[in-house]
């Protein structure tokens, strides 16, 4: 019973060792990426790059921020499943594996409206550059059809002043 009771201490450690480390490891890239975002700002002044990059580079940072706040909630979520884990273990009972259950569902929820949303976004992008080829295919078809009528009015000038070009030197070589 002795040995039982030590086994379960161990693995509780170990389980909070795990959770804490993640979390220190989201505030360390966090850290980590500032550093790195203050050097690029500071590359970018002296290599005289545009705007767009500048807001490349805090569009980016904001992506980051938000996926760093994901991942603290991740870790308290694993702190949560920790503690419930240590009471079902202290208790014995087969609520380990449907709390283990209910925490993949939920996270394979979150993970799936995610990736909806994005392929939402795609989609409409892809939906509005669809739109826009057609406009611009008939756009290119009227112009076509302009440029066309144009070589015939020229060509029908051109054939014109021909004839008059004629008809003028046929009127000189009888006078």
């Amino acid at each position: 019973m002795n040995r039982d009771s030590e086994k379960e201490l161990k693995r509780k450690r170990e389980a909070f060792s795990v959770s804490d480390t993640s979390i220190n490891e989201a505030k360390h890239n966090e850290k980590s990426y500032t550093q790195k975002k203050k050097k690029a700002k500071q590359n970018a002044y002296k290599c005289g790059k545009n705007e767009s990059e500048t807001e490349d580079d805090i569009d980016v940072a904001l992506e980051r921020k938000r996926l760093n706040k994901k991942l603290e909630k991740l870790g308290e979520s694993i702190n949560v499943l920790d503690k419930k884990l240590e009471k079902s273990i202290i208790k014995g009972d087969g609520s380990v594996r449907i709390e283990i259950r209910e925490f993949f569902t939920e996270m394979k929820d979150d993970l799936l409206k995610s990736v909806t949303h994005k392929i939402d976004v795609i989609e409409s992008h892809l939906f509005e550059n669809d739109q826009a080829v057609e406009k611009l295919k008939t756009e290119i078809k009227t112009l076509k059809e302009e440029l066309n009528s144009q070589k015939d009015i020229n060509n029908t000038i051109t054939l014109e002043m021909k004839q008059i070009d004629l008809n003028r030197k046929k009127f000189e070589n009888e006078s």
